[in-house]
């Protein structure tokens, strides 16, 4: 018989703005997250000595994972720091965020910086 068609992926749940909930999401791997963005700083460009960042919009699950399939870079000096930030967050792990004590899925912004950055 014929492969099977692909199944359309399952529908992301919505994801709460962060000022919807009562407890906000907290890293809760620091020192890994910081070893990872040292190790994902693109070697051509720290090499070279040029510093850059990434700023980030994505989901932080009910489990404290990040969705990987809704990272968005929303803007970063170079796109090999948006790639990097996405790899970073492989690494990234939450407290979930919480309404009436219940963990819910929530949007994140944060930003990465490699180097040293002015403002």
């Amino acid at each position: 018989p014929p492969p099977a068609a692909p199944q359309p992926a399952a529908p992301q749940p919505a994801a709460a703005e962060p000022e919807t909930v009562e407890e906000a999401p907290t890293l809760s791997n620091t020192t890994e997250v910081q070893r990872a963005v040292a190790r994902n700083y693109p070697p051509l460009l720290r090499d070279a000595g040029v510093s850059g960042r990434a700023r980030v919009r994505f989901a932080v699950r009910e489990d404290g994972t990040v969705d990987p399939a809704s990272i968005a870079v929303l803007d970063a000096t170079r796109d090999a720091f948006g790639d990097a930030a996405k790899r970073v967050l492989r690494a990234a792990r939450y407290h979930p965020a919480r309404v009436n004590g219940r963990a819910v899925r929530v949007s994140v912004t944060t930003s990465f910086v490699w180097g040293s950055q002015e403002g």
